[in-house]
């Protein structure tokens, strides 16, 4: 192999690892929170760059090692494959979270509806409720009114006796005048 081809295959390592550099910066900031394994992952994902490191310190002697170089591409193929498949079902745990979200927000609209109908409620029951100084003020025309009310009552009850009192003084006339006009012979 000749140092174009050496270099050709460097700058392939490089983009590759450059690639790789950008994906896992993605994966971690999207998922580093979300399963530990991930940190393995990325671990994993370093000591391939740090392999990649050593092919390229040592790509001087890539005609000794080369099937070594082989077999750690495959390796990290099958690494790809893997990681490939992680994002699949990161996708699917993603749709999940999409559908549990859609619930949420269900749930949410649900109970800002019921919230708008209580405060509606609550709107009409400010309208019609009576307040502290509402019911004091009831209180007090009762309390006039009970004692007006009591008055009256008293004033009646006055009034009948001087009535009765009253009736039984002109019966007692009554009788007094029927004797009278027998007496005079009037009747």
């Amino acid at each position: 192999m000749d140092k174009k081809q050496i270099k050709n295959l460097d700058n392939k390592i490089d983009s590759l690892s450059s690639r790789m550099d950008q994906r896992f910066k993605f994966v971690d900031q999207r998922f580093e929170q979300v399963d530990q394994r991930f940190e393995q992952v990325d671990q994993r994902f370093e000591q391939v760059d740090q392999r990649f490191e050593q092919v390229d310190q040592r790509f001087e002697q890539v005609d000794q090692r080369f099937e070594q170089i082989d077999q750690r591409f495959e390796q990290v193929d099958q690494r790809f494959e893997q990681v490939d498949q992680r994002f699949e079902q990161v996708g699917q745990r993603f749709k999940q979270v999409d559908q549990r979200f859609e619930q949420v927000d269900q749930r949410f609209e649900q109970v800002i509806t019921m919230l708008l109908n209580h405060e509606d409620r609550l709107e009409r029951i400010e309208l019609n409720m009576a307040t502290r100084d509402d019911i004091r003020q009831i209180n007090q025309t009762l309390d006039t009114l009970v004692k007006s009310n009591n008055d009256i009552k008293e004033d009646h009850l006055f009034g009948l006796r001087w009535q009765k009192r009253m009736q039984k003084q002109l019966d007692f006339h009554e009788e007094d005048l029927k004797h009278l006009k027998i007496v005079l012979n009037l009747v």
